[in-house]
């Protein structure tokens, strides 16, 4: 089964106790329905990140940066543990949160804020793989995503949807060992989310 687990990588991460998804014990399940959006290929596993560090919310850009905005610096530098604080944003820390079954995070239930309309919130994840591979990754937002693999921008959307309606499914490259999958999510009004599945090859 996919195992979240406590380690302690070497290389930049420091010496701090991380959320790990372990690709290496792995069982496939049928989840066929979970989204009408992200065709399951046949003999495709399809496993929900369900593990998430969030930070936010921000408030939006109104320019042309509204997306591309780092409000944390470089996406590069990003190595944050539960509880470490925000630099610039003092109170605000990053906070674990569960994902439901099928790798979804509503905001609004996570988030103190009565009304996050146009604000972005970021949420990392880490996925440990044994090896270097190449996975499809269903991504899905509510309503516009900026992401980065290990610093590097993989996708960017700009898109008005709610979660559940729509995924984009993109394909990416696992280097062996810990892997940073970072989420900028930008909320126009109304719902507030994020998911993300990993689907690869059994």
């Amino acid at each position: 089964m996919f195992l979240y687990r406590s380690a302690q990588p070497r290389h930049p991460c420091r010496s701090a106790t991380l959320i790990l998804l372990s690709l290496g014990m792995l069982a496939c399940r049928d989840r066929g329905s979970a989204s009408a959006a992200a065709a399951i290929l046949p003999g495709e596993c399809d496993v929900p990140l369900s593990s998430w560090l969030i930070a936010g919310p921000f408030p939006l850009d109104t320019g042309a940066l509204r997306l591309d905005k780092q409000d944390l610096g470089d996406p590069a530098l990003l190595y944050p543990r539960s509880g470490d604080s925000v630099p610039g944003y003092a109170p605000m820390t990053w906070r674990h949160v569960d994902a439901d079954s099928l790798g979804r995070v509503d905001l609004y239930s996570v988030l103190p804020q009565p009304n996050l309309d146009n604000r972005a919130v970021y949420a990392i994840t880490y996925v440990r793989s044994p090896d270097a591979r190449t996975v499809r990754l269903a991504v899905e937002s509510d309503d516009d995503v900026v992401l980065w693999l290990n610093g590097r921008r993989v996708h960017r959307h700009e898109t008005a949807r709610e979660l559940r309606t729509a995924t984009d499914t993109i394909t990416v490259t696992l280097a062996a060992g810990a892997n940073r999958l970072l989420y900028r999510v930008v909320n126009r009004g109304g719902g507030f989310g994020l998911g993300g599945r990993l689907l690869f090859a059994s």
